[in-house]
């Protein structure tokens, strides 16, 4: 079995390489493409650079593969038109020279929760496997391009939706990190008590469902939303500064944003919306039936201690201290 992972340095693909690894026998390669090879690869591991949206450098690796993963793109919620458009190009690049496979068995594509957009008028629950209107992001639009090109290609696939997915070394600008250092920092943002409800996953649970796609008989052809928790960003902040500061402070509570009309949401930015509403509020039991039935997942009560101390700010004022 050869398989090709994009992204494989990353948040995901680091995590995602060490759910492989044990999985790997004798014989079987995994082609890892990233901007920082590895500078002692593992057995079995064979790190390349390349272009995503050309894929000529490593065109005889990735036609060599039986399955491949799909982690890499523009990762930031936030990001332009023309940023987000790498989520779509890459895929498409991917997808074009698989079309001259002999062997590739499945694509698994890791979209994103953004490309799920809501039905049009209040928010009134969480969106469910099945619900798919229009994204209100250009990070959701182009993720939703990159499913449709996964999907028409003809090559047996599954989409994952990893929603806010957190754990240590996530990138500093990345969400559950960004609350960490306005907590560091003392900002008085820190002491809003923010109504949105997000969805979670730790990234080694996320690694454990992507691993999952590799088992003989996984299911082939859905798209999955993968969340093991939902929390409101308030409560993810009370549970950063008590441990912190072994105490939450009093917050101030914030009204929720759910009976926004479309034409509004659409121009509030992502990341507000996901503050002030449960815009991105999900369920997925297919996700936990199919791809996490034999895990436990983790709680970010459990696992939020491990984004403090990896987080740079955290560290640097730390190191202050000594």
């Amino acid at each position: 079995m050869n398989v090709f992972i994009t992204g494989a340095s990353g948040f995901i693909g680091r995590a995602f390489l060490g759910a492989l690894r044990p999985l790997l026998a004798a014989g079987d390669t995994a082609f890892c493409l990233s901007r920082r090879p590895a500078a002692a690869p593992a057995p079995g591991e064979a790190w390349l650079t390349g272009d995503l949206e050309n894929p000529g450098t490593f065109r005889q690796e990735l036609l060599a593969a039986d399955i491949v993963f799909h982690i890499a793109g523009e990762p930031e919620l936030s990001a332009s038109e023309d940023r987000a458009a790498l989520n779509y190009t890459s895929t498409r690049a991917l997808l074009s020279t698989l079309k001259e496979s002999g062997r590739i068995k499945k694509f698994v594509y890791i979209s994103s929760i953004a490309a799920a957009g809501r039905r049009p008028g209040p928010i009134t629950g969480p969106m469910r496997s099945g619900e798919s209107f229009p994204p209100d992001s250009a990070y959701g639009r182009s993720k939703r391009l990159a499913e449709g090109a996964v999907a028409a290609a003809g090559i047996p696939f599954t989409i994952f939706r990893p929603s806010f997915v957190y754990g240590a070394g996530m990138r500093p600008r990345s969400h559950i990190n960004r609350f960490v250092s306005l907590a560091v920092r003392n900002s008085p943002l820190a002491l809003l008590d923010f109504p949105g409800r997000l969805p979670l996953i730790h990234v080694e649970d996320l690694a454990l469902a992507l691993a999952g796609a590799l088992a003989p008989g996984a299911p082939s052809g859905g798209t999955y939303s993968a969340l093991t928790e939902s929390r409101t960003a308030g409560e993810i902040f009370s549970l950063i500064l008590t441990s912190l500061n072994g105490r939450t402070p009093p917050r101030l509570p914030l009204p929720k944003l759910n009976r926004l009309p479309a034409f509004l949401r659409s121009a509030v930015p992502a990341g507000a919306l996901a503050l002030l509403s449960d815009y991105f509020w999900t369920e997925d039991a297919a996700f936990r039936a199919d791809f996490m039935k034999a895990a436990v997942p983790r709680r970010i009560e459990d696992s939020i201690r491990d984004v403090i101390d990896s987080n740079p700010d955290f560290r640097a004022q730390a190191k202050g201290r000594a």
